[in-house]
């Protein structure tokens, strides 16, 4: 009788052990821990893709393994009517890997859940100021750094006495020696402006043709 007892354990609570395990769900999403299978009372917190989100309410969800199933069976369902912000669900940037990078720009991680970008002189930023890691592992929309300066070759003006590139901040300008053919006096210059991107030079005149006529020089 003990043996044959013996035997009957044995065989049976292995069974009942693996009946009390829970598969890892399959879900338009992630879940973590992420296993093959859970053992009783094993707790999983789950989230969704873009476009989806749990069955329950909120962006994230748990679920409990309770004798072989869960607590509530992890499901994504679709969010067709919501915006795409509230669709997105964000995690600490530290899961999207490395930090992305943007011509003319540094980033500055303000924050475990997103990063601030600043563009380097003479540039402005376009886009969103911060940049988040979304759940899917992606980041969110990038800003960029555009131009706000104009870039003045002297070489292309036989005038200008060469200096190479000037640099001139929009609605700034910069003076710009240059030489006026058939001139008594080679102490002339030119103002340069930057415009909204365009450039724009009064004539190569001296200083006080530049005084009487208020930069307006023939």
């Amino acid at each position: 009788m003990c043996l044959r007892s013996l035997g009957f354990v044995l065989i049976f609570f292995p069974g009942v052990l693996l009946a009390q395990r829970c598969d890892a769900p399959r879900l338009r999403g992630y879940f973590i821990p992420e296993q093959e299978t859970y053992s009783n009372k094993a707790i999983i917190t789950y989230s969704c893709d873009n476009g989806y989100k749990p069955v329950v309410e909120g962006w994230w969800a748990t679920s409990t393994c309770e004798r072989g199933k869960w607590s509530h069976e992890p499901q994504c369902i679709g969010s067709s009517n919501e915006t795409r912000e509230t669709r997105l669900c964000y995690t600490t940037i530290q899961n999207c890997g490395n930090i992305p990078v943007i011509e003319n720009a540094f980033a500055l991680q303000t924050s475990q859940y997103y990063l601030t970008y600043q563009c380097q002189r003479l540039y402005r930023l376009v886009g969103p100021e911060t940049v988040k890691c979304i759940s899917s592992r992606m980041w969110s929309d990038l800003p960029e750094c555009r131009a706000k300066f104009c870039a003045v070759n002297t070489n292309d003006n036989p005038e200008y006495i060469s200096v190479g590139t000037v640099y001139i901040e929009n609605g700034e300008e910069e003076r710009v020696e240059c030489v006026k053919p058939h001139s008594w006096s080679l102490e002339h210059y030119t103002m340069v402006r930057c415009i909204n991107g365009r450039v724009e030079a009064t004539e190569c005149c001296n200083w006080m043709e530049h005084k009487a006529r208020g930069l307006l020089c023939d």
